[in-house]
């Protein structure tokens, strides 16, 4: 990083196993466990989208759980037996919901991270960076070793000194609205090379976010864009989904004119895997990079009900495929550069990926 200048700126429960009973809820001979696992294990055969896809044969589990549901089980040993026969479609959209308890895709409830807000905040960001509704950002800065204080990075490029902008945007259930994001691009457009946007460890949230975000990333004389492709499962054959239906966007707000970065990693999940997958649409517009590992996926709408024991259930029902036509995304979107966090980095405080970024805004091939 020597060959760029700096400049200062003052802006800018474990669920407890064990044998004692008083541990457990009583018994209940009519709570039908059996009618509630032939319900569960037929409703997901018939509704699940992605069993081709990871290549699992729900039949073959149906034989291991049978022999293990009995009526005179306890609840929680019945929701043990349903958590992991669940936990085989590897799926972070498929829950079991019980009055004591939620299952959920273990991979998920603690996945890998790139990511570490302390690092980013000390070693990248002025102490005054911007909050603008949900998007933390700034200009890269460095940390000046000749005075030990930090200075914006910038580079000479045509004559004229240009920074990178840093977006973080933590989770998609947290809205943006317009004016978020044109307040962001009005305050880089004009300054910056690049602009890195950070969603690693957002396990997504609303899709109407990522409309918001990708309008601003088309040109404006790209018009109506295609982002992604989904489609429903809608009768109980593996081939029964309905056609396949676009995600449309049309430009809109002020438009980013610079490099995009965008950095993920496995805790990437649902509306941010989205988002990635959209990004292969806005690529073929305009220069943007994935920089990081493969997200986590995600890509199946969920859609519920209740078993015949009160409990409620859900699962992706939906599939999602890029406009390149790639339907394995489900099982991660993958990085156009893969970098994963250094623990030498770690020790000298600084983060991988960003480092990656800076260089591919400031040196690399678009």
């Amino acid at each position: 990083m020597k060959k760029f200048k700096i400049l200062s700126i003052s802006l800018f429960a474990l669920l407890i196993t064990s044998s004692c009973e008083s541990l457990f809820i009583e018994k209940d001979p009519s709570s039908g466990h059996r009618a509630s696992f032939e319900y569960l294990w037929q409703k997901t055969k018939d509704q699940y989208s992605y069993f081709d896809l990871k290549n699992i044969d729900w039949d073959s589990v149906y034989t291991v759980y049978n022999r293990r549901v009995s009526d005179d089980m306890y609840a929680e040993e019945f929701f043990h037996e349903m958590f992991n026969m669940m936990k085989t479609l590897e799926d972070g959209h498929v829950n079991l919901y019980s009055p004591f308890s939620v299952s959920r895709y273990p991979e998920l409830a603690v996945p890998d991270s790139n990511y570490d807000t302390r690092t980013i905040r000390a070693n990248y960001l002025s102490d005054q960076y911007y909050q603008t509704g949900p998007l933390t950002n700034d200009l890269i800065h460095v940390i000046d070793t000749a005075d030990n204080e930090k200075k914006i990075l910038v580079k000479e490029i045509n004559g004229e000194n240009k920074g990178i902008a840093y977006v973080r945007y933590s989770s998609f259930s947290s809205m943006i609205s317009s004016y978020d994001i044109d307040y962001v691009i009005s305050r880089y457009g004009s300054v910056t090379e690049g602009m890195i946007f950070d969603v690693r460890s957002n396990g997504g949230g609303s899709p109407l976010n990522i409309f918001k975000l990708c309008s601003r990333f088309i040109p404006k004389d790209a018009g109506n864009t295609t982002l992604y492709y989904s489609r429903n499962k809608v009768g109980p054959g593996p081939n029964d989904f309905d056609d396949w239906i676009p995600a449309d966007i049309d430009p809109e707000g002020l438009y980013y004119p610079g490099k995009i970065v965008v950095l993920t990693d496995r805790g990437c999940y649902s509306a941010t895997s989205y988002f990635a997958t959209a990004l292969q649409a806005v690529k073929k517009l305009r220069p943007v990079k994935i920089i990081g590992v493969p997200t986590g996926g995600g890509l199946g709408a969920p859609r519920g009900g209740q078993l015949p024991n009160g409990w409620y259930y859900r699962m992706s029902v939906t599939q999602t495929r890029s406009v390149d036509g790639d339907l394995d995304f489900e099982l991660g979107v993958p990085p156009d550069i893969y970098v994963t966090q250094q623990p030498s980095d770690n020790e000298k405080g600084k983060d991988t990926l960003v480092e990656a970024a800076i260089l591919e805004i400031f040196e690399g091939q678009w």
